[in-house]
């Protein structure tokens, strides 16, 4: 691991994650895919893989607009036209994805997790516990993705909108499809109610950098994915690792281990005296969370906690109990 500037990681609150090279190794089915559907304009594209994706990361759109430059220097007014319709909307997009379907559908290359990373999502998902936001932000296609979160054993979706809420404890959400990561990342702090800086956004590419620095939050570059780690320096990213699962390692081992809620069972000598219990979330809207102490032997609706709430007091949420109100970690 090589740390060009080391932020306090135990001020992350949230984590995103992008998906190609950084948790999926997919480059051998995505260059498959991209040949596919830039073979079919005249478009050559670098035969080996590594060497295309360490030039490209991932991406076509440079391609295809430097083709459409030639085309144009040259004459060729039909073929620019054909280029920049590809290179517009998601008409290369939808292309792309269904190319990527057919190489993978077709076993010419299946794309699997980067070394041991599903173990250490579940050791850091152990270790902070459910109200600690980790989410994926990746261009690559919604069902592409899905298909791969399930075949990496990390839980399947339900569809909202034109994003995926995730149906697991693992990741709370997946922005998928989303070429522009850095505008994402400000959705993704709005919707969390989270401080730009306390957001790490741990990528593979040049650009995964470029997006979480113009969003505010500290970027993580990995070096086991598209780009060379001389090209990820340039950008000047706030830490380089390996890999995701390295990042994971350090991370983990600067913060306290989760504490779950109490929890009765037959041989129990009863509930803990209210001042030992840990603070719960009574309820939220999409603008605030409420939070205040009380028994967490209560037996009422308890949703997903989440950093950053509002909190009230226990009265004005209709319980009897006189307690101080106090956040709920992580702070």
């Amino acid at each position: 691991m090589t740390t060009i500037k080391i932020p306090e990681l135990k001020d992350i609150k949230a984590i995103a994650f992008d998906w190609s090279g950084t948790i999926s190794d997919d480059l051998r089915a995505v260059h498959l895919a991209v040949t596919m559907v830039l073979g079919q304009f005249g478009i050559g594209v670098e035969s080996d893989p590594i060497a295309w994706g360490r030039q490209s990361g991932g991406s076509a759109r440079a391609d295809i607009d430097e083709r459409r430059a030639k085309a144009e220097a040259s004459g060729n007014r039909a073929l620019a036209e054909r280029l920049s319709e590809l290179n517009s909307g998601n008409v290369y997009s939808d292309l792309y994805a269904a190319a990527l379907r057919l190489v993978i559908h077709e076993g010419r290359s299946v794309p699997k997790p980067i070394g041991n990373i599903v173990e250490w999502l579940f050791k850091l998902r152990k270790k902070v516990g459910p109200g600690f936001p980790l989410v994926i932000i990746s261009a690559h296609p919604f069902d592409m993705l899905d298909e791969d979160l399930g075949w990496y054993g990390l839980g399947g979706h339900a569809m909202v909108g034109s994003d995926y809420q995730v149906d697991t404890d693992l990741f709370d959400y997946v922005f998928a499809g989303r070429t522009n990561k850095a505008i994402t990342l400000k959705e993704f702090a709005d919707q969390y109610v989270l401080n730009f800086n306390s957001i790490a956004y741990v990528g593979d590419t040049c650009g995964d950098m470029l997006a979480a620095k113009a969003a505010g939050a500290v970027s993580v570059a990995v070096t086991s994915g598209y780009h060379t780690r001389e090209r990820l320096v340039e950008t000047h990213p706030d830490l380089i690792f390996e890999n995701t699962a390295d990042f994971i390692k350090q991370f983990v081992d600067q913060l306290p281990d989760y504490i779950p809620p109490y929890e009765s069972d037959d041989d129990d000598e009863g509930p803990p005296a209210l001042e030992s219990c840990y603070p719960i979330v009574l309820g939220h809207s999409q603008e605030h969370h409420y939070v205040v102490p009380m028994p967490n032997y209560i037996d009422i609706p308890i949703p997903r906690p989440t950093p950053h709430h509002i909190v009230v007091t226990a009265t004005s949420l209709g319980s009897t109990l006189k307690t101080t109100p106090m956040p709920l970690y992580p702070v």
